[in-house]
């Protein structure tokens, strides 16, 4: 038998995150935009915007609607995500939920998001209570960030206590913006953990594009 696998949506993610923060303009191929719908939609509030491109060696979008018979959620296309200018990144608030919900897997990409953006944003994390582990590392590299009541209101004891004692809580993040990152020696102790350093590393490194950047 033969098996196709379909594009990662995680990996996806993580990408487009990638370009938010570094401020870049970036187009993925193939990736399944109905699989993204929660991350693109908080890159979007965030201030970018999302163009989806023809089907990958197929027709059009628009052509392929009147195909009644193909599966609209498994088209695979390209993907361009043009963000703002450094700076101009918008905090998201958001909660982790299964499917179709926004992913676990992108929730420690999705905080160096608003790291790098202006204003306050809560995130809640409903699948993996635990997985905090990124958040050490963050304030290693300039990022405020505090754990806060599930109502996202009062601080709560033990801000620096390890990632399981804070299961159940939620993260109160103060976006520092393009400029506020600075670079430090950190550890990525799992797979999306890493992945989200890596972007923060990145984030600092970006030229700001006015000769001031930490990566001129």
């Amino acid at each position: 038998c033969a098996h196709d696998a379909i594009p990662d949506r995680i990996e996806a993610g993580t990408m487009l995150v990638v370009a938010a923060c570094v401020g870049s303009t970036l187009t993925l191929s193939p990736v399944i935009p109905e699989h993204m719908t929660a991350t693109t939609a908080l890159l979007i509030d965030a201030g970018c915007s999302i163009d989806v491109g023809d089907e990958v060696g197929g027709e059009s979008k628009s052509k392929s609607k009147s195909n009644s018979n193909s599966n609209s959620t498994s088209r695979r296309r390209s993907m361009t995500i043009t963000p703002p200018p450094r700076g101009g990144l918008r905090a998201v608030d958001f909660t982790t939920a299964p499917y179709p919900g926004v992913p676990t897997d992108m929730q420690p990409q999705l905080c160096v998001l608003n790291a790098c953006a202006e204003g306050v944003a809560i995130v809640r994390e409903t699948v993996f209570e635990s997985r905090w582990s990124h958040v050490p590392e963050l304030r290693r590299m300039g990022v405020e960030c505090d754990f806060v009541d599930a109502d996202g209101d009062d601080a709560v004891a033990n801000a620096n206590a390890n990632a399981n004692a804070n299961a159940g809580r939620a993260l109160r993040i103060v976006g520092v913006g393009a400029r506020g990152l600075r670079r430090a020696d950190v550890r990525g102790s799992d797979l999306r953990a890493s992945a989200a350093l890596i972007v923060a590393g990145l984030a600092v490194m970006a030229p700001m594009g006015d000769g001031d950047g930490d990566g001129d």
